[in-house]
């Protein structure tokens, strides 16, 4: 957790002037910017307490549903010809969708601690400082959204099915009550955390902040009834259905990944697959509109709470040769719903603008009245008011290796330092067309390019010209990068293994 939010409200004034000074020793850490390889890095960074809301003034309940592997494109709201989140599209009309939301990366963890702390991605993954071996993924020394509005004096709980999520992982960083019981689950359903969420909200303290991580769609692939587009008489796809359910999840997620090995999957295994993950969704929707239910039955609706839903990337079916996610920043595995209802948000309200997910945090924080605490991300409230907002640039990391700049329309991907090919072996044309096709080498090289967002190629080229859109691209990011730069915050020391979470996230494919 944060040093300074273990200080009671009202501390002495020998506790207030140390809590004062590590503020200014974290400010003056942020300000220095990333700490050099193996220095000694003890202050965390700490929030902002200058602007805590009135606390004789009512303060809205906040609510984020963050839903595990969740591609914008396959949702009905975002146009998808089948009907797979009918709940979902029914709350978009009650407030606003944001057509284009940037995940901060194709993966769990850091998409997830990005979200939770509203920093680019770097300040988590940045192979200039390696955690150490068994180092918690979320540090301590960061202070996440839950921290602050506890902080501040709201109740907060959080019911997550990842097991990549759990509080070993540092997670629970702020929450009161924490529930990663559905992530023992094998399949970490919605339907194994929806009681025990459904519970605490009889029960929560308002304020409050509620977060539930559903782990459906993210594979396997395992709806517990069929959905309207699958057909029961099918009989090839019911075969292959049962091919499937019949592996365990080790050996489906290794079959998975031999095809991305060998980019061969016959059409209609591959068609099973997407019906099976669009009845995933399915499945999500109506678990989210239970939870939905029960909190307008509790009194917390979007007349007095915000409710945010999004997720923390999506998925890919062969869109580059491959299954599964985490591989590449593609916008399969980066683009993802957001939706948000609150007091005073319009509803039926479409912005077409490109916003960083990462915003939710500060969007939120704003909701609660506390204020900016000096994050990278920064409050969706303009996006719907009167004349809109202007599309914010957007960063994603695939694991500090490899990081994509969003902006103006283009997509730039470039390897990190000390990876190589951060620079084109050749200048000009020649040099950015090299790029794009070393993204679609072998897993162990780079995958960069740069590319219109709207036309992301399976085979990019680049045109003739593009070269100097690419150039000011970069510029652009190592503007930005220079600006907020990664945060210095300590490792954590790294803890025991917990043998069952291990061979269970090995079995799902992480790699930690």
């Amino acid at each position: 957790g944060v040093a300074a939010s273990l200080l009671p409200a009202r501390a002495g004034a020998a506790r207030a002037a140390i809590a004062l000074a590590l503020l200014l020793v974290g400010a003056l850490l942020v300000a220095r910017g990333p700490a050099p390889p193996g220095a000694d890095v003890t202050a965390p960074v700490s929030p902002d307490r200058s602007a805590l809301a009135d606390p004789a003034s009512p303060r809205p309940n906040l609510v984020l549903v963050t839903i595990d592997t969740l591609r914008a494109d396959h949702l009905t709201a975002y146009g998808y010809a089948r009907d797979t989140a009918p709940q979902l599209a029914a709350l978009a009309q009650r407030g606003v969708v944001f057509e284009r939301a940037i995940s901060a990366a194709p993966a769990t963890l850091l998409a997830t601690a990005s979200l939770m702390t509203g920093l680019w991605p770097w300040s988590h993954a940045d192979r200039g400082v390696a955690p150490p071996p068994g180092a918690p993924y979320l540090r301590r020394g960061f202070a996440t959204l839950a921290e602050r509005l506890a902080d501040a004096g709201y109740d907060t709980a959080a019911f997550v099915a990842n097991p990549a999520l759990r509080a070993g992982e540092g997670f629970a960083q702020g929450f009161a009550h924490w529930d990663e019981t559905a992530a023992m689950t094998e399949t970490g359903a919605i339907d194994a955390l929806l009681p025990r969420a459904l519970a605490w909200i009889e029960t929560a303290r308002e304020p409050f902040f509620l977060w539930v991580h559903a782990m459906d769609p993210h594979h396997p692939y395992a709806a517990p009834a069929l959905a309207p587009w699958e057909d029961p008489a099918d009989a090839r796809a019911a075969a292959i259905r049962a091919e499937w359910a019949a592996l365990p999840v080790a050996q489906q997620t290794a079959r998975m990944k031999d095809v991305e090995r060998a980019r061969d999957l016959d059409a209609a295994t591959r068609a099973v697959l997407v019906d099976r993950y669009d009845a995933e969704i399915r499945h999500a929707d109506a678990g989210v509109a239970t939870l939905l239910a029960a909190l307008a039955a509790r009194g917390a609706s979007e007349a007095n709470a915000w409710i945010v839903v999004t997720a923390d990337h999506g998925e890919e079916f062969l869109d580059h040769g491959r299954l599964l996610h985490g591989h590449t920043l593609f916008d399969e595995l980066l683009h993802v719903p957001l939706l948000v209802l609150g007091p005073g948000v319009p509803a039926g309200v479409r912005v077409a603008s490109q916003v960083p997910v990462i915003d939710v945090a500060a969007t939120l924080l704003e909701a609660a009245g506390l204020g900016d605490p000096a994050l990278d991300a920064r409050s969706l409230a303009p996006h719907w008011s009167a004349g809109g907002a202007a599309s914010r640039p957007a960063v994603a990391s695939r694991d500090g290796k490899y990081v994509a700049f969003h902006e103006g329309g283009w997509k730039l991907v470039l390897a990190q330092a000390p990876y190589p090919a951060q620079t084109p072996r050749a200048g000009g044309v020649a040099g950015f067309r090299w790029m794009a096709r070393a993204a679609f080498d072998t897993t162990h090289r780079p995958k960069v390019g740069f590319w219109p967002i709207a036309h992301e190629p399976r085979d990019p080229a680049v045109a003739s010209g593009a070269h100097r859109t690419a150039r000011r691209a970069r510029d652009a990011l190592e503007a930005l990068r220079r600006a907020a730069p990664p945060r210095a915050v300590a490792f954590d020391p790294p803890l025991a293994p917990d043998a069952a979470a291990v061979e269970q996230l090995r079995a799902l494919g992480y790699a930690r």
